[in-house]
């Protein structure tokens, strides 16, 4: 590989972008519950309306900030985590991801505004109501951008060896939302190996096991290259061990062979659907280019519908979890703008959401 080029002393970069957002949107926070009792006031609403949804749409300015710095990281062009951009500015990785993380990450975006839209606030002669509402779902929608962000970024981090700088600000929790592929067998321990709350060699250590010892494999999931597999501890709790570190359980004496089967006959293809709100304005999946989708860890499901997207040339941002109730929890809390699963099992969830007749099933079988 060829060596990074010599890097010269840059400066240290100034205040965050995540810290400078945070900000803006801690003293727009006061113009969500109030009353437009005069027009000085409306005024007030309507610019800190305007300002929240300006930082929103700035996060995507981020994300391409942080793709161009870090692909100079990974083709070596630079080897420190301080990078000179294209238009002259130096922008900090590892400061950057650090400020976001510890701004935005582990949902506290969310706690920055509100719930949910309050109807019986009466804000104004103009009739406030709609830009607030619009305001809501862009402000929904950065934060559910900024938690793919943290995950994107901190995987890249780490496979281009920053996260091992410790000259830098550390980068806080773990990422929490894995894809991870549901799996159910049983490993045996090749050597003394570390339990980590998350697929990290960086994570908490949550358990040990013995040589020899068998556990519980109840998934597996890819990280910088290297395989890992989620395994089950005690009280229902889990974990994450490296793969090359487990191996196939077999009783004692008994062999691995050979042994041809018959094919399973094909089962037929469960139909699957796309659930969201109605206020999108969407009636076909076919407009749905741009979306994000929260994707319940089900390899079959969350493959047919990234197979659908790229079959009809869409694209769409994936938020994934580990299991279909998280991913709902987090539709209904609108951290994205789609869920798609078997029809059936749609169906008994609208009917658990506060208000069913929000929300839409698009036509289509996703395929």
């Amino acid at each position: 590989m060829t060596p990074p080029r010599t890097q010269a002393a840059l400066p240290v970069p100034g205040e965050s972008f995540a810290d400078k957002v945070y900000k803006a949107l801690r003293r727009a926070e006061p113009a969500w519950l109030k009353v437009a009792t005069s027009d000085a006031v409306e005024r007030d609403i309507v610019g800190q309306m305007e300002v929240v949804r300006f930082h929103a749409n700035r996060f995507e300015q981020l994300a391409q900030r942080f793709d161009e710095a870090l692909a100079q990281v990974e083709t070596g062009a630079v080897g420190g985590a301080n990078v000179q951009l294209k238009d002259g500015t130096v922008f900090g990785i590892l400061h950057e991801l650090s400020r976001l993380d510890v701004r935005f990450g582990a949902g506290r975006c969310y706690q920055l505004g509100p719930t949910t839209i309050d109807y019986r606030i009466k804000r104004g002669r103009h009739n406030l109501d709609g830009l607030v509402e619009e305001t809501f779902h862009a402000f929904r929608n950065m934060c559910g951008r900024a938690e793919s962000l943290i995950s994107d970024v901190r995987y890249r981090v780490d496979a281009a060896g920053l996260s091992r700088d410790k000259k830098v600000a550390s980068l806080g929790a773990p990422v929490r939302f894995i894809a991870v592929t549901p799996l159910k067998e049983t490993r045996v321990a090749r050597t003394k190996s570390n339990i980590r709350q998350e697929p990290s060699p960086r994570a908490k250590l949550v358990g040990k096991l013995a040589t020899g010892q068998s556990i519980a494999v109840t998934g597996r999931t890819t990280v910088a290259g290297k395989e890992w597999l989620r395994v089950t501890l005690a009280a229902g709790k889990s974990g994450f061990v490296l793969g090359s570190l487990l191996q196939e359980h077999r009783p004692a004496g008994q062999r691995k062979v050979a042994v041809t089967t018959l094919a399973p006959p094909k089962r037929a293809m469960s139909e699957q659907r796309i659930l969201l709100r109605k206020d999108l304005g969407v009636r076909s999946a076919k407009e749905l280019d741009g979306a994000s989708a929260c994707l319940l860890g089900d390899l079959e499901s969350d493959s047919r519908l990234a197979a659908y997207f790229k079959s009809n040339n869409m694209k769409f941002a994936r938020l994934t979890f580990d299991s279909r109730s998280n991913a709902m929890i987090a539709f209904s809390a609108w951290r994205c703008d789609i869920v798609s699963g078997p029809v059936d099992w749609l169906a008994r969830e609208m009917q658990k959401i506060a208000r069913p007749s929000d929300y839409i099933l698009l036509p289509e079988n996703i395929r």
